[in-house]
């Protein structure tokens, strides 16, 4: 049998999709993903002194002030149980400081739990 198209010796033809549409997503990057990075390049000595001002001026620049900060913790956004369960565990652990204890326990009573 001779080859039908593309090689098919089964008597299947082979066509092509030639209308096929591609859809692109684009996502607006995380303004502190994108502070991260640049901060990873200041203290990575395999960056060069070109791309380490690079990155301190678009830090310069202050178009990350509107980025959430990591270093704040706002308990009401999580779940209270967790919270809860997370400070009685710190409670019983002991591998945990005294002054860790102490906090956790100031923090339950201020839950009420």
């Amino acid at each position: 049998m001779e080859d039908d198209v593309k090689g098919s010796k089964r008597g299947i033809k082979y066509k092509p999709n030639t209308s096929t549409t591609t859809t692109t997503t684009i996502k607006m990057a995380n303004p502190g993903n994108v502070a991260g990075g640049y901060k990873a390049t200041l203290n990575n000595p395999n960056v060069s002194d070109e791309a380490k001002q690079h990155a301190q001026e678009m830090l310069d620049s202050g178009d990350f002030e509107s980025a959430p900060s990591s270093s704040k913790h706002d308990d009401s956004m999580k779940n209270t149980g967790n919270v809860i369960g997370g400070y009685k565990a710190t409670l019983n652990n002991p591998n945990v400081s005294d002054e860790a204890k102490e906090h956790a326990q100031e923090k339950l009573d201020e839950l009420g739990a």
